[in-house]
């Protein structure tokens, strides 16, 4: 299967809520819209079929220096996005487990650490007589 860039459009809303000496002040729907760009083997055909995403997880914060400024709010928003693409493929066992290759594209250094879910080995199979 051949290599490509896929670009994806991320849309969600995020909920800021505003506090006043520990009390909820209000709470404002952020709309979000990101473009994301990923590496990913690419079937053919290519589409809402056989490939699948989701926001595995999200995480924000706000600039302070910038809402003591200029009052207003900047948030810097950090994603886990899962993107999952299904094709047959034929599989030839060799009888041992093995981890995914390290990653080969670079990829900018994060601001905030975030609690991405771990890729799991799937089981393996019961062992044939």
């Amino acid at each position: 299967m051949p290599i490509a860039i896929a670009r994806f459009i991320v849309e969600a809303t995020l909920s800021v809520l505003f506090f006043v000496d520990g009390d909820l002040l209000f709470e404002l729907p952020a709309p979000l819209c990101l473009e994301e760009e990923v590496a990913l083997s690419l079937p053919q055909p290519l589409d809402h079929e056989n490939i699948t995403c989701r926001l595995a997880a999200v995480e924000c914060r706000p600039n302070p220096a910038l809402l003591q400024q200029t009052g207003a709010v900047e948030l810097d928003v950090f994603l886990c996005l899962e993107i999952l693409v299904e094709a047959p493929v034929v599989l030839e066992v060799i009888g041992r487990m093995c981890a995914p290759r390290p990653a080969s594209i670079p990829v900018p250094p994060r601001k905030l650490a975030l609690d991405c879910t771990p890729f799991r080995l799937p089981p393996n199979c019961p062992r044939l007589q």
